[in-house]
């Protein structure tokens, strides 16, 4: 029972490492202004306990961009829990998405 215990706290730990070096900041490819801007404000947000809502255009990575906040943040070797509107018109809805969304001004 202990070696089992050993053997899946070392799985564990090399699936968190796998995870982290997969979903680093480098997996965002590009190199244009809003690219940098975009780092720039993940590597902000990953180090704050605020809740994060990702929006965006169907297909241009919100999801990656989710779990690379994940993977930088204090949370990390916690659970990731994407939360996906039923429909994308729910995001745009009053209620609590909407009071989840933060600005950058």
């Amino acid at each position: 029972r202990i070696f089992e215990h050993r053997r899946l706290s070392q799985e564990v730990t090399s699936l968190r490492a796998q995870f982290a070096n997969h979903y680093s900041i480098d997996a965002l490819v590009g190199s244009s202004e809003a690219m940098m801007q975009l780092r720039e404000l993940i590597q902000k947000v990953a180090n704050t306990q605020t809740t994060v809502l990702v929006t965006g255009e169907s297909g241009t990575g919100k999801g990656l961009v989710a779990r690379v906040i994940h993977a930088l943040g204090t949370r990390r070797a916690g659970v990731f829990v994407p939360v996906l509107p039923l429909d994308p018109i729910d995001a745009n809805q009053p209620g609590p998405l909407s009071r989840m969304r933060a600005t950058q001004q």
